[in-house]
């Protein structure tokens, strides 16, 4: 995808497909929403000629503000995201298990109604610490931020 520069825009990232072929054509189609682009290629053969995909990238923010789209500073190491969740780490509010911006009763209900879940536990289901399990550590880290909200 080839990018012209606009009056008061400038190229910040390089969105690449993650499964490239010759003619696909990815760029045919862009759509944009606060930090996420969906991206067409309509020629994308992957579930039979010329099927087409989209491609959804997020992270199209400077959470940290440090003048680097989010996802440029997860792809060169400035960020880490070990969550997979397209922030980095930094930005998360790890108590706010649904979402909401606050910590309140509804996270702590969620993270008791999976506590003792191990093995590759997701964060939203109570993994506050992202150790792949639901147990103390979490409930504690939970209870060192309830009652705060996220910014």
């Amino acid at each position: 995808m080839s990018l012209r520069r606009a009056r008061g825009w400038n190229e910040a990232a390089k969105l690449l497909s993650s499964d490239p072929g010759l003619v696909d054509s990815l760029g045919s189609s862009v759509a944009l929403s606060a930090d996420t682009a969906i991206v067409g290629a309509r020629n994308d053969d992957d579930h039979g000629n010329n099927s087409g995909a989209a491609y959804v990238y997020r992270g199209l923010s400077d959470c940290n503000g440090n003048a680097t789209l989010d996802i440029c500073d997860i792809a060169d190491g400035t960020s880490a995201d070990e969550n997979g969740n397209g922030l980095p780490d930094e930005c998360d509010c790890p108590g706010d298990l649904d979402g909401d911006g606050d910590i309140d009763l509804s996270d702590l209900a969620q993270l008791l109604s999976n506590y003792g879940t191990a093995s590759g536990a997701e964060h939203e289901h109570g993994d506050v610490d992202f150790d792949g399990d639901v147990d103390l550590s979490d409930l504690a880290a939970l209870l060192s931020v309830y009652g705060t909200t996220c910014e």
